[in-house]
């Protein structure tokens, strides 16, 4: 991936490996069945929506327009670790940032911090439901952080 990317600029490809799509495939599988086990119907439905190859990790750029679709909630990628506040001032302005690196595939059902399984599966598809998405976005008031109830 281009290190020169700013946000605002179309999200670049992120060249994974077929050992990640592997990986993927391999959550993804397992996923599913618990997924109809435990997830709630709202976000089986994102789940839907949102249609996700399980063969395949989709791009951020494909994620994003499929997300901004449903709830209007826009996703956008950062590298590096941020600080608290410029994630919140992100989430106010309607933005989630997503680590669009692949975590490790050793341990393929775990991995130790976020990476773009966890954000994909864990953060994009309740932020495709415009509910959820609401219970994201913090509103500011001084140098307070409040979420909204969704």
């Amino acid at each position: 991936m281009r290190s020169s990317y700013q946000p605002g600029e179309e999200i670049p490809e992120a060249p994974y490996s077929t050992e990640e799509h592997e990986v993927w495939r391999t959550v993804w599988a397992a996923l599913g069945p618990a997924h109809v086990a435990h997830a709630c119907a709202e976000y089986l439905t994102c789940v839907r929506q949102l249609r996700f190859a399980p063969d395949r990790i989709p791009q951020l750029r494909e994620i994003n327009e499929k997300v901004q679709a449903l709830s209007g909630f826009g996703l956008n990628r950062w590298q590096a670790w941020l600080n608290r506040a410029c994630f919140f001032e992100s989430l106010a302005s309607g933005i989630f940032l997503v680590r669009s690196i692949f975590g490790t595939t050793r341990r393929r059902l775990y991995t130790p911090e976020p990476d773009v399984v966890h954000e994909i599966v864990g953060h994009a598809v309740t932020l495709a439901s415009t509910r959820l998405a609401r219970t994201q976005s913090p509103v500011r008031s001084g140098s307070e952080t409040h979420f909204v109830a969704g």
